[in-house]
């Protein structure tokens, strides 16, 4: 086998290592070409379809996987078709949206996709305010979910989540109006408010680096390498607080400034 070479058995064995358990309900951010060569494979349909099954063997009938299906459509100016806007997340996360089963959020700026027993709970009635109370990110985080990136770093939208429940000083809340389509096909004006930070500052803008680099440091983020690329993974109860602590002694450490 080259050496970029790797297995499903791979996958599965990397999932499990960095804490992934029956039960458990994932939300991930990916990039799985970056791994490398998948033995077997022979397209990018299989290729998703070999993720999702690795991480249905492990979750279970009891786990759920969610996936980002953000599309920023009004944030654009665009209509938000619930059933047809594709994901802007890559390949993976349009397998999960267009899986039978998969349920969608109706948020026009940062829908996310499940697939498992927790999936309506997660994704059904979602609030104006994408990051705020009952937004899809608290009921994750009430759940204890575990966020589970694939050649990404610690870096997450749950992120900012955390920010917005802490009222940090850069960001603030826009409205943003559009067209929503439903899943009936009927048309409605809506707002939907995204957790923002002034873009006459980019100083502002999210940072990832020093949090993977403290999330290492600290030992609540778990790591696995698959092929060429890397798994991590962390619970969402111990990132919180690790925020919020952090936040307390380095206002700046999610932004550019620091």
């Amino acid at each position: 086998m080259g050496k970029w070479h790797y297995t499903y058995s791979d996958i599965v064995h990397a999932l499990k290592s960095v804490g992934l358990e029956h039960g458990d309900i994932v939300f991930t951010h990916s990039n799985l070409g970056f791994c490398g060569i998948l033995e077997t494979c022979s397209s990018a349909h299989d290729l998703c379809e070999q993720f999702r099954r690795a991480f249905m063997e492990i979750l279970g009938g009891e786990g759920t996987l969610i996936v980002p299906t953000f599309t920023y459509s009004f944030c654009r100016n665009e209509i938000f078709d619930i059933r047809n806007t594709p994901s802007g997340m890559g390949i993976f996360p349009e397998y999960i949206r267009r899986y039978p089963g998969s349920l969608r959020s109706d948020d026009a700026n940062f829908s996310v996709c499940a697939l498992g027993v927790k999936g309506a709970e997660l994704t059904s009635h979602m609030p104006q305010m994408s990051f705020g109370t009952d937004s899809f990110w608290e009921r994750f985080y009430m759940l204890n979910g575990k966020v589970c990136n694939i050649n990404f770093d610690a870096g997450s939208t749950f992120i900012h989540y955390i920010e917005k429940s802490l009222a940090v000083p850069y960001r603030y809340d826009k409205g943003f109006d559009g067209t929503f389509i439903d899943h009936q096909g009927l048309s409605s004006s809506r707002r939907y408010y995204h957790f923002v930070y002034d873009l006459d500052k980019p100083q502002d803008s999210y940072s990832s680096i020093r949090l993977h680099e403290l999330c290492q440091e600290h030992g609540i983020l778990r790591s696995s390498n698959l092929g060429k690329g890397r798994i991590v993974c962390q619970s969402t109860h111990n990132l919180y607080p690790f925020v919020e602590d952090t936040l307390k002694a380095r206002p700046r450490f999610l932004t550019q400034l620091e």
